[in-house]
């Protein structure tokens, strides 16, 4: 008997509206394989000058010295950027005037939000000389206790979470579907912090020209950053330049302009050269996002049919002490499963770290981690019994 479906004959290739296993050419790949490929940091125009941050290595506090003659008698050092010469902005980086506007760390005075916050630039003749001189700085500061993880302060129900998002939402009534339940399930899982960290590293060359300015720097969001600068600068965007033909990964952290691609724009500005600023690896953790710890408890209620019955998702995360940006981790519950009854809700507590951010994947859940099961309970024929761990 012949089968109704050969297993040696090539199977049709049809399309459903997707390139979903299409081949596909990519116009940038011939370039990316032979490594002709030009990422922000690639350019060196004439004259260009290095710049490297310097980062504080507390995470609450103030800076009260900086050996900014140590770092400037270098050789090859030409400027040390510090509160006290940072060209001056035409507006406040602490100002939010749109839900995708967040704060940035652009040496406004002494004060240190969190670890790794840029507290000084140094623009040299090389990249080591600049290396150097940020080392010779040697900051002193006057430190506070660090408030870090999500029992370091009293919780409070945001205003909202994500962009605009209610923090609590209810469909249906989640207690009388746990009570028609034939089993339950209750269990609590923690996710630490997630860090972008794509291959390219944040980082920009800034060439001023009178009032125009040209960059090349990685960007998910040209048209975002093009008026975020604007703003900032005083100047209009289209005397902004913005060159960004690679990415080099990004996962939401380049969707928004950040500090230290600010800082070099300054640096900039301040020397009368173009300058190039890129962060090292260790540098990638503080001021460019992440996505926060949390730790979420669910409640589960099936039918004999293993329906869901009700699902209650309660979840707690953490922000800046400074900004504004709560992880709407348990909003997932509504889009993801069919239940007559749903209820999701949020808590918050603010710590000693960067904002957190945008971040790719499920977004609204953090995924791809080894959760942990704090307490697990369902309900059966004998009553609440232990679920086992995973």
């Amino acid at each position: 008997m012949t089968p109704v479906i050969s297993l040696t004959q090539a199977p049709a290739h049809v399309r459903h509206g997707s390139n979903i296993g299409q081949p596909l050419t990519r116009r940038e790949g011939v370039l990316k394989v032979k490594g002709e490929a030009r990422y922000a940091a690639d350019n060196h125009p004439a004259g260009m000058l290095h710049a490297v941050l310097a980062v504080s290595s507390i995470a609450r506090g103030r800076v009260t010295f900086l050996d900014v003659q140590a770092a400037k008698s270098h050789p090859g050092v030409v400027d040390v950027m510090t509160p006290a010469n940072r060209p001056p902005l035409a507006e406040d980086p602490d100002a939010k005037t749109n839900p995708f506007m967040f704060r940035l760390d652009l040496l406004q005075n002494d004060q240190v939000r969190y670890a790794n916050q840029p507290i000084a630039v140094v623009i040299a003749q090389t990249l080591e000389a600049a290396t150097e001189g940020a080392a010779l700085l040697a900051p002193r500061y006057e430190a506070l206790p660090a408030r870090v993880g999500l029992d370091a302060a009293e919780s409070f129900v945001p205003p909202a979470v994500g962009v605009g998002n209610p923090a609590e939402t209810r469909r249906g009534d989640v207690d009388a579907g746990l009570a028609a339940a034939s089993t339950r399930i209750e269990a609590t899982y923690e996710t630490p912090a997630q860090y972008h960290n794509a291959m390219e590293p944040h980082a920009i060359v800034a060439v001023w020209d009178g009032d125009s300015l040209s960059i090349d720097t990685p960007s998910q969001a040209l048209v975002m950053a093009q008026g975020r600068i604007a703003g900032l600068f005083g100047i209009a965007p289209e005397k902004i330049h913005i060159r960004s033909p690679f990415l080099g990964g990004g996962f939401g952290s380049k969707g928004l302009l950040a500090g230290p691609q600010v800082l070099g724009i300054l640096a900039a500005r301040l020397v009368g050269r173009p300058v190039k600023l890129v962060l090292r690896r260790e540098q990638m953790y503080g001021p460019v996002g992440h996505r926060p710890p949390t730790r979420q408890r669910l409640r589960l209620g099936t039918d004999g049919d293993g329906r869901l019955t009700a699902i209650d998702h309660h979840a707690k995360t953490a922000s800046s002490t400074f900004d504004d940006f709560f992880e709407p981790a348990a909003d997932a519950s509504h889009t993801l499963y069919a239940s007559p009854a749903i209820a999701t809700s949020h808590e918050a507590v603010r710590i000693d770290t960067g904002t957190p951010m945008f971040m790719r994947a499920p977004g609204r859940q953090p995924d791809r981690l080894r959760w942990r099961v704090r307490s697990t309970r369902r309900h059966g024929p004998a009553g609440w019994i232990p679920w086992p761990s995973a």
